[in-house]
């Protein structure tokens, strides 16, 4: 039914609310999914219309993370929904929107391999971005313990890129190297 693009509003938001508590009971694997079928859930995520019910993006946004991290449809994921219509959502007024964008980037996050980690982590670092997470995430509203936990997972991802070049031992022979090091010191 969701494939067929026959649904839309309340009607399509409900649908797929009731495929994620479905599919929350573990009866059915997330790999038996069909490439349209994940094509119009992330269509969903993609869509920048006024009209869009808020329950069928979060519900959208949900079924996505619970794709990325129980299945192997990663890839497909990454290519239909991409990180700026991610961080659209960042700045949504609906708490559970916001949350559960986080969630979906947390889990592409953790799926990418080391060069995709690091060109999102380039994004999510920009002052820009760092700005809409501060300005409609923390500032906006009492960050519920949800919330938090996922800010404090995409934190730790963040932080462990860096733990390579923290290990990284110092080349004597390097003076550029050198030259951060004394003033570091200072």
């Amino acid at each position: 039914m969701i494939e067929g693009g026959n649904f839309s509003g309340e009607l399509m938001a409900l649908t797929l609310q009731s495929f994620v508590e479905l599919m929350d009971h573990g009866i059915v694997s997330w790999d038996n999914l069909q490439d349209k079928f994940i094509g119009r859930v992330a269509n969903q995520v993609n869509s920048q219309t006024s009209s869009q019910d808020s329950r069928s993006l979060q519900a959208s946004l949900a079924i996505l993370e619970s794709l990325v991290l129980n299945s192997s449809k990663y890839t497909l994921v990454e290519q239909e929904v991409t990180l700026p219509y991610l961080i659209v959502h960042l700045q949504s007024s609906i708490p559970e929107i916001q949350q559960n964008a986080i969630a979906l980037i947390n889990a592409l996050f953790l799926k990418a391999d080391l060069n995709k980690r690091r060109a999102v982590a380039a994004t999510l670092t920009s002052k820009q971005i760092r700005n809409v997470i501060m300005t409609h995430i923390i500032q906006m509203q009492h960050v519920g313990a949800e919330m938090a936990h996922q800010l404090y997972f995409l934190q730790t991802l963040l932080f462990n890129l860096l733990e390579e070049k923290m290990k990284k031992r110092l080349d004597p022979n390097d003076p550029e190297a050198r030259e951060k090091y004394l003033n570091y010191e200072k």
